[in-house]
């Protein structure tokens, strides 16, 4: 659900919350706006008793419930001050909760502690800062209250106390020494409660002097000068140890992260760009603390987590939570994924040399036992040119390779050796190369029997900048590669070359531009200047409709998938003057549910969605192949597809999505492709 940046949507849980009302008004309306996901949680430094506590929908109910039986004129707001929109879209503004105990008796813990008893005391808490997060159908998955004055008591505690009732001292270990040591981590304060001899042990590493790891730690800020060591709250256990619950919020990163100490530089160049402009946000970790009187003597985290917790400032980024602990041996947590994630390539791997900017000739043999036996070349973008569906297989990729080497002996990728960076989406490395060589050697034509050498010899030349993106396996391995020309007009690839040496290539028909506009306005919804007054099209699995009709079902796909990119992979014309179309279907993450025109079609809500639609790089279709016919006046006046797939492209960027990948054509009767495919995994 959209909203404007100076008021919520009407009826959404954002709207509600701050409406002003009391909570007794709105209760029913305020439950049906909750998102099965939502969470409340108290957070800050300044949180108190209320630290780290949080609570799931049915918690926050059974709450609010209690609360109001006893408090029945309890309201969120009564000044009815608007909440401000925030760059990450929640919502947030400083307001007071208050009420009168007028109703049932109030106990913080019922059983535990006696009922407040100051019956018809009024209370007023706050302010506190409220932040709410809604999806994209305005309903809450988020609220998160920081409490922004200290010593003030917070939440039901605050209540509690408001209406004379005598909350426990909070244990003292926990409040002055193990909290500010697990906050102090970021500040350089930790040794302070901690004794000389303390250690700590950082998950998937070996325990270290805390001196020793409070260096590692002072680098940490410097590169990530925002960074926020969050403690969540500490349980003492059975053997006298303290369950400590932490999460590190690191914030942008704005230098080079150089820790010594044994731990490899992290270069700033190198790291994701959503690092240096979001930062990112760890798992709320549970660790382990020994102590000596009141002092931290022991210090250890192992990659456990604690999953109680998410959303809103405390949702752990997508990257970490991927990979953090899944193969258990301490490789994929801590500093160990801080690396994985934003380091560079590892010496010796596909990506290293392929960017190292050494000519290729001389790393040959090293580039070729690093490709896996799936590696692909593709030429991929909408300013791909000439190269457009180009794609090759190792032994394909390598004959181009050696071709441009004998004509060009120094021939090489990224000779001003820019860094490459990951793309957290995909997990490829990604830089924006140029292409040089001289053409010094053999003559060279990148179609030999069909175009004569290129007549300019001892031309140098340069290709691009070119957005090279690199994918490789467990291994590190080469399994993809894919050129991405930035500018419409750049020469692209081999036949790029080619023209700069001199060479001529033969224009394409100009239907063949015509068909690669249609397929691209599938998407933009721009299709009526490329195709004829009656023109049809048929998608897989469907009859023939005319094009304003399948156009509305477009774009109710658009409104559901607003990234989708409709890819032109080529097009070669048949004997019968048809023209066999390849095109792929990148649908992107779905942000908003699929509401088809279309009577049989029914809706997919975004909430009933797979996971994995709304995640990643969302969807990716097979790359299909249909008929299209042009007229007379160079329209395209049908298009047909019949599930048919061209299964030489995949990897990267054109992977098909695995769980169309899993059922696409199997039946062969049209059931399980396009959209019988889209519903069938849907559920619908």
């Amino acid at each position: 659900m959209g909203a404007s940046a100076s008021k919520p949507p009407a009826g959404s849980f954002v709207q509600l919350w701050f409406d002003g009302r009391p909570w007794a008004a709105k209760r029913d309306e305020l439950e049906a706006s909750l998102d099965d996901s939502f969470k409340v949680a108290f957070v800050g430094p300044l949180a108190g008793g209320a630290t780290g506590k949080t609570m799931d929908k049915d918690a926050v109910m059974k709450m609010l419930d209690a609360l109001c039986a006893s408090h029945p004129d309890m309201v969120f707001n009564a000044s009815k001050a608007k909440p401000k929109q925030q760059p990450d879209g929640s919502w947030k503004q400083l307001i007071t909760v208050n009420g009168t105990y007028t109703g049932e008796p109030f106990s913080l813990l019922p059983g535990k502690l006696p009922d407040a008893p100051n019956k018809g005391a009024k209370w007023q808490n706050g302010p506190e800062e409220f932040r709410v997060w809604m999806n994209a159908e305005g309903k809450g998955t988020k609220l998160e209250i920081r409490c922004v004055h200290k010593g003030r008591a917070m939440g039901p505690p605050g209540i509690y106390a408001q209406c004379g009732g005598k909350i426990p001292p909070a244990d003292v270990v926990i409040e002055n020494t193990i909290r500010p040591f697990a906050q102090g981590l970021a500040d350089g304060s930790s040794a302070t409660y901690a004794v000389g001899a303390c250690t700590m042990q950082p998950p998937g590493s070996e325990p270290m002097p805390l001196e020793k790891m409070m260096s590692v730690l002072a680098a940490v800020k410097v590169a990530w000068p925002k960074w926020e060591s969050r403690f969540l709250g500490a349980e003492k256990t059975e053997t006298g140890t303290y369950k400590v619950k932490t999460q590190q919020a690191l914030g942008p990163m704005v230098r080079d992260f150089t820790p010594g100490n044994g731990f490899p530089d992290l270069p700033l160049k190198t790291v994701p760009k959503e690092w240096k402009t979001t930062g990112f946000t760890l798992p709320v970790e549970v660790g382990t603390y020994e102590l000596e009187g009141n002092r931290v003597v022991r210090a250890s985290y192992d990659g456990t987590i604690d999953l109680a917790y998410g959303g809103g400032t405390q949702e752990t980024s997508a990257e970490f939570a991927a990979i953090w602990n899944q193969k258990g041996d301490g490789s994929d947590v801590g500093f160990a994924a801080l690396y994985a994630l934003g380091g560079a390539a590892a010496d010796g791997s596909f990506a290293q040399l392929w960017f190292d900017g050494r000519e290729f000739g001389s790393k040959k043999k090293e580039m070729v036992e690093s490709m896996a036996d799936e590696f692909r070349i593709a030429f991929v973008g909408e300013h791909a040119g000439n190269t457009t569906g180009a794609t090759f297989n190792k032994e394909e990729a390598l004959s181009v390779m050696e071709n441009l080497v004998r004509s060009m002996p120094n021939f090489i990728f990224n000779s001003t050796k820019v860094a490459p960076v990951r793309d957290l989406a995909d997990g490829g490395y990604y830089a924006n190369i140029a292409v040089t060589g001289t053409y010094s050697g053999e003559p060279y034509t990148h179609m030999p029997g069909m175009l004569p050498p290129a007549p300019k010899k001892g031309v140098s030349w340069t290709i691009g900048p070119e957005e090279f993106k690199v994918f490789m396996n467990a291994e590190g391995k080469g399994t993809k590669v894919e050129i991405r020309c930035l500018k419409a007009g750049n020469k692209v690839g081999p036949p790029g070359i080619y023209e700069l040496c001199g060479g001529v290539i033969p224009k394409q028909p100009a239907q063949v531009d015509t068909i690669r506009q249609l397929c691209a306005g599938f998407a933009s919804l721009e299709v009526d200047e490329f195709t004829a007054p009656i023109a049809t099209l048929a998608p897989p699995g469907m009859q023939p409709m005319p094009f304003a009709q399948i156009m509305q079902l477009m774009a109710a796909v658009k409104a559901a998938f607003p990234k989708w990119d409709s890819q032109f992979l080529g097009a070669e014309v048949q004997e019968d003057g048809t023209y066999k179309v390849r095109t792929q279907q990148a649908l992107g993450r779905m942000m908003g549910d699929f509401t088809p025109p279309m009577a049989g079609m029914p809706p997919i809500l975004l909430k009933d969605a797979p996971t994995s639609w709304k995640a990643g790089v969302g969807v990716v279709l097979p790359v299909e192949v249909g008929t299209y016919t042009v007229d007379a006046a160079g329209k395209v006046a049908s298009v047909a597809y019949d599930g048919t797939v061209d299964a030489k492209y995949g990897g990267g960027t054109q992977e098909t999505s695995a769980d169309f990948g899993a059922i696409w054509n199997k039946k062969g009767d049209g059931s399980d492709v396009g959209f019988a495919a889209l519903y069938q995994i849907a559920g619908s």
